[in-house]
């Protein structure tokens, strides 16, 4: 089946989580349910935007006599009268009477008079007016937009509290295999260390989701079962992993009795055999047991479907482009996720396959810093080294 089939039926199954008002300062990289509109304007009040003294324009250009000091949280209490002035710092509220601000550096001072150079100062000049950035009412970040560092800030500022929000998804994550022991578990002779859920929970906490991990579960139906149901009740979203591929073992797969889990194989490389559906009215996808290939079913299949629960586009992707510096020989009729390793040599990227293949591929992962989806049809592909291919990063910097 091809990857774009499962993934489109997979995504009809998934909704945006309903939304939630939460406070501001836990909804950093949340998606915006409703418009969020100021409380207050912005500015609050008329202030100085920079240092310097405030003054009325249309006094001109004559010695004005300072009459008192304006603070940030400290304003001057009168009203400025003609020939006057008041020393004025920036974010102050601008003292009544005034409507420009003199900046200090183009003024005079001589005791208590200041001597102001109004040739290049316009009325107004230097003057933050109440509401100029919003007015009380207006929409400061529509609904659907993600909250960055500037939305929360401009929140922030006109003393929003509170935002509709779809909320973070807690998905579970579910080992499966009688080898598979915990990490930090004694591992006897057939045992192997669960390499999957670390970094499994690295990449669901780096999407904004609240991670889940649970214990691995041997190879028993009644005990895949019930950790199932133990995962579900505290999750949006269960990822097992292992037990959806063809051997006798492969109980994940055939859990039919209480959900509807789907069997598929997956025309991609590594990421083969797959499953998805609901159980105990929770989502579940089934990845692969080999590192490798579950890794890359989360990138092709996991990861838009926990945007799709944040209320994210789902399909979103930054790749950035990179030269290979050596032939890379792809086997035709599948999607090939490409574990990559790539360097930057001035401005130019430049990649090349990582690792070698073995162990559930740890080896070509290790040495990885990014994907590449490269797409063969019923041909044999073979880029030659020089060739621009598409990478997703892992991370940044790069070596």
């Amino acid at each position: 089946m091809a990857p774009e089939e499962v993934l489109v039926d997979l995504l009809a199954g998934l909704a945006p989580l309903p939304p939630r008002r939460l406070p501001l300062a836990t909804c950093a990289g949340l998606v915006v349910a409703a418009p969020v509109r100021a409380p207050f304007p912005l500015p609050r009040f008329t202030n100085a935007a920079m240092d310097g003294f405030a003054l009325r324009h249309a006094d001109g250009a004559g010695p004005r006599r300072i009459v008192g000091r304006a603070l940030a949280g400290e304003p001057w209490p009168g009203r400025l009268g003609p020939g006057e002035a008041v020393a004025i710092a920036t974010g102050a509220m601008l003292p009544e009477g005034a409507d420009t601000v003199l900046p200090t550096e183009w003024a005079a001072v001589h005791g208590d008079t200041v001597e102001p150079d109004l040739g290049s100062v316009r009325l107004g000049a230097n003057v933050r007016t109440e509401g100029e950035v919003a007015a009380s009412g207006d929409v400061l970040v529509p609904a659907g937009h993600t909250l960055g560092p500037g939305q929360l800030a401009i929140c922030a500022a006109t003393g929003v509290e509170t935002v509709e929000v779809h909320p973070r998804p807690a998905i579970a994550v579910l080992p499966t295999g009688t080898e598979v022991h915990a990490h930090g578990e004694a591992v006897g002779p057939a045992g192997i260390h669960d390499a999957v859920t670390i970094p499994l929970v690295a990449l669901l906490e780096e999407l904004g989701a609240l991670a889940r991990p649970q214990p691995p579960v041997a190879d028993d139906r009644r005990a895949i079962m019930a950790a199932l149901r133990g995962a579900a009740e505290q999750a949006d979203l269960v990822f097992t992993v292992g037990g959806v591929s063809v051997g006798p073992r492969d109980l994940v797969k055939d859990l039919n009795s209480v959900g509807v889990m789907r069997s598929v194989r997956v025309a991609m490389r590594p990421g083969k055999p797959f499953a998805y559906g609901t159980m105990f009215l929770t989502p579940v996808i089934g990845l692969p047991g080999n590192p490798d290939a579950a890794l890359a079913a989360f990138e092709v299949f996991g990861r838009p479907a926990v945007r799709a629960l944040l209320g994210r586009d789902p399909r979103a992707r930054r790749p950035v482009q990179a030269m290979l510096t050596e032939p890379l020989r792809l086997a035709p009729g599948r999607l090939h996720m490409v574990s990559i390793q790539v360097r930057r040599e001035g401005n130019r990227l430049l990649a090349r396959r990582a690792g070698a293949p073995g162990a559930g591929g740890l080896s070509s992962l290790a040495a990885a810093n990014a994907w590449a989806r490269i797409a063969a049809g019923s041909e044999e592909v073979v880029l030659p080294a020089g060739a621009e291919i598409e990478v997703d990063l892992f991370a940044d910097p790069l070596p």
